[in-house]
């Protein structure tokens, strides 16, 4: 069984349901942003390829919400 992201760094697991659905992803998405914005002025100024910002992306489970295709987030096409 794989837990649910309490925070931008764990990973979500696309593949259970989710009890609290939109809540969860809303929340989900709420926490990356916030996380992702701590050091967007640097990044920028870096200049740098994001890849740490994608991987975060990733491991929160939002580039695999929408429900279309193998791996989907099961999201409806409203939430993602």
């Amino acid at each position: 069984m794989c837990p649910a992201a309490a925070a931008p760094t764990r990973p979500v697991c696309p593949a259970e349901p989710v009890a609290d659905g939109r809540a969860h992803w809303l929340r989900v998405a709420r926490e990356a942003a916030d996380d992702l914005a701590t050091d967007t002025v640097d990044r920028e100024q870096a200049g740098k390829a994001p890849v740490d910002e994608v991987s975060r992306l990733r491991e929160s489970g939002l580039l695999t919400l929408t429900p279309a295709g193998p791996g989907g987030g099961g999201a409806d096409w409203d939430t993602a």
